[in-house]
């Protein structure tokens, strides 16, 4: 790897120590939150496999760079917007790209930067779903130029990932594969829950649109940890500093006196 890339991009320092912290300050349902994934960050079964999705690229890409940077993950398996992200750093989708903005552009170009170092490790949409006047059209991804209708991740891609995910010991998935409130267009994001029901890893969903749609598929009981902070649980596996623990570690030093 780059050594001036890799400096670049250092983690904040591991959440580690926090078995002393929670079982004095913290409730049990914190405290169990944080075993299960302070567990993946030092120690996960492998392979270790995150799917991320979502529209919030800003919120993804650094955990991409963290966990395969430290070795965390296996394997990274895209949807959603991020997905489109690197299908634009891989060339795909060149007309969009040049009719976006300054910040889709330097989203662009750090997903170039991760598949320059990772490119093995990440998995991007081999075919898409398209809303073609109501209608669910799949198309492989090297037939893209600017559409803008991607609406989920299309069925060989589906396949693809659940392979993996079925031989995986660890899956952390955060984020829907696509626009899974729409009928038609949420078969990436019950597939990939449905795959995570399927396997002997330890798995964790993350936030509340795949908690909810957990919920109503009636699998939530399959799942081994369902956080309901996508936001925080983005910020944990992305080496921040999370206020929740930095105050229950100053409640603990108070504790002691």
């Amino acid at each position: 790897m780059n050594d001036a890339f890799a400096a670049a991009h250092r983690s904040q320092p591991s959440l580690v120590g926090l078995g002393e912290v929670l079982p004095m300050v913290a409730g049990r349902l914190m405290e169990r939150e944080l075993r299960a994934l302070e567990g993946i960050v030092e120690h996960p079964r492998r392979p270790c496999v995150f799917v991320l999705g979502g529209a919030k690229v800003e919120d993804r890409m650094p955990v991409i760079r963290r966990v395969l940077r430290d070795g965390i993950a296996d394997k990274v398996l895209l949807g959603g917007v991020i997905n489109n992200i690197f299908l634009m750093a891989k060339g795909y989708l060149s007309k969009r790209l040049r009719r976006e903005g300054e910040e889709v552009h330097a989203q662009v170009e750090e997903a170039r930067e991760l598949l320059k170092h990772y490119g093995d490790k990440i998995e991007t949409a081999v075919d898409v779903a398209l809303d073609v006047k109501g209608d669910r059209v799949e198309v492989g991804v090297e037939k893209l130029t600017d559409e803008t209708n991607i609406y989920d991740v299309g069925l060989n891609t589906i396949a693809r990932f659940r392979e993996i995910i079925k031989g995986a010991g660890t899956v952390v998935a955060e984020g829907p594969m696509g626009m899974f409130e729409r009928r038609g267009f949420d078969t990436g994001t019950r597939e990939i829950l449905e795959a995570m029901t399927c396997t002997k890893a330890f798995t964790v969903l993350g936030g509340g649109h795949l908690g909810g749609l957990a919920s109503i598929m009636n699998v939530s009981g399959k799942i081994s940890h369902i956080s309901t902070g996508g936001g925080a649980l983005l910020s944990f596996f992305a080496g921040e500093k999370l206020p929740v623990i930095e105050a229950l570690k100053r409640a603990k030093r108070r504790w002691r006196r």
